[in-house]
């Protein structure tokens, strides 16, 4: 059986007092974080956005794949 790690995403916050943007790995089941440990002022959560995939490699387009010799051609009709 294979076991993978609890997924945990990256929260970011921005610093009310002093503007600073930081991260934390949370779980989702842990309260968001209100204040800033440095210097003490309130924190605001970040909408964070996140890189789509990249598909590299072959098998991930049409044209990376064989048509059957048994599939008409429409070019020959």
């Amino acid at each position: 059986m294979v076991c993978f790690p609890q997924i945990m995403p990256i929260r970011e916050y921005e610093c009310k007092s002093c503007g600073k943007v930081i991260e934390f790995l949370e779980s989702f089941s842990e309260a968001p974080k209100t204040i800033h440990t440095f210097c003490g002022g309130e924190l605001k959560r970040l909408l964070s956005l996140c890189a789509p995939p990249e598909f590299k490699g072959k098998g991930f387009f049409s044209t990376d794949y064989k048509t059957s010799k048994s599939e008409p051609n429409i070019s020959d009709a």
